[in-house]
């Protein structure tokens, strides 16, 4: 089975179709939030990151910026 099923199978919440899930891989001894509210930069450390069971972040690189939804904050 290809790697990238495998991970859309496991993402995959009960009652949802493949690829629903959202997973962040990241590597716990080298994970470092450098962004501040005046500087921002990507964290570091952060392997892959996928939305819908897409890629948006595959081996610390960008590669899809237009998954997901934007939520607005609301008190």
């Amino acid at each position: 089975q290809h790697d990238d099923d495998h991970v859309r199978q496991k993402a995959d919440p009960p009652g949802h179709g493949h690829g629903s899930g959202d997973i962040v891989i990241f590597d716990p001894e080298t994970i470092i939030d450098k962004a501040d509210f005046a500087h921002l930069e990507a964290p570091v450390g952060i392997e892959y990151v996928l939305i819908g069971g897409q890629k948006a972040i595959a081996e610390g690189k960008k590669v899809n910026d237009r998954l997901g939804r934007f939520l607005p904050f609301e008190k």
